[in-house]
C-alpha cells in the first residue's frame, strides 16, 4: 500500500503481524507428519521494506505515491519508476522484483539427490529383466510344434506352429 494513504502504521502493524502468524501456521504444517512437500517463504515484506529504504536499487524514484491519482484518474509520466499503480497494486517494475525475488529464493534451495530415484529405476528395471527370464523358460505348449495332442480317433497330431 502506498504511504499517501492514511493509517499506514496501522497497516504495517497488521502486516506483521499476519506475517508472524502465517509463518508459524506454515512450521506447523511443514512439521506435520501428513506434509509431503517442502515449503518455502517468500518474504516480501522485507522487498518492499527494502525498496522504501532505497528506491534506487530498483531503479524507483517514488516509493511514497501513487502512479494513478484516482481522484483525477491521470496516471504519472512515468510508471516504471513507481513502487505502487494505486495505492495497492504494484507496478510492472516491482511485480519484476519480486519475481526476481522468488527465483532467487527457489534457485538457494537445494534440489533433491537423484540417487535414490536412480536405485529405485534400477531394480525395477532389474525385476522387469527377471521377469522377462523366467517368461522365457516355461514354454508356452499352445505354439510348442513338438507338442502332441490325440485325437478324437486315438491318433496323435502335431498342433500348427
Amino acid at each position: 500500500m502506498s504511504t499517501s494513504q492514511a493509517g499506514i502504521p496501522g497497516m504495517t502493524n497488521l502486516a506483521l503481524e499476519h506475517n508472524q502468524k502465517l509463518a508459524t501456521a506454515l512450521q506447523a504444517l511443514q512439521n506435520a507428519p501428513s506434509t509431503a512437500a517442502t515449503l518455502i517463504p517468500l518474504d516480501i515484506y522485507s522487498l518492499f521494506e527494502n525498496t522504501y529504504n532505497d528506491p534506487s536499487r530498483y531503479s524507483l524514484t517514488n516509493v511514497t505515491d501513487a502512479c494513478l491519482n484516482t481522484n483525477t484518474w491521470q496516471l504519472c509520466a512515468n510508471p516504471s519508476e513507481y513502487l505502487f499503480w494505486d495505492g495497492f497494486h504494484p507496478t510492472t517494475v516491482t511485480h519484476q522484483a519480486i519475481a526476481g525475488l522468488a527465483s532467487t529464493t527457489l534457485a538457494s534451495v537445494p534440489e533433491p539427490d537423484a540417487t535414490g530415484a536412480i536405485v529405485i529405476v534400477a531394480f525395477v528395471g532389474l525385476g522387469v529383466k527377471v521377469a522377462q527370464v523366467t517368461l522365457k523358460r516355461k514354454p508356452n505348449r499352445a505354439s510348442d510344434p513338438t507338442f502332441r495332442v490325440k485325437a478324437v480317433e486315438g491318433r496323435s497330431k502335431s498342433l500348427p506352429g
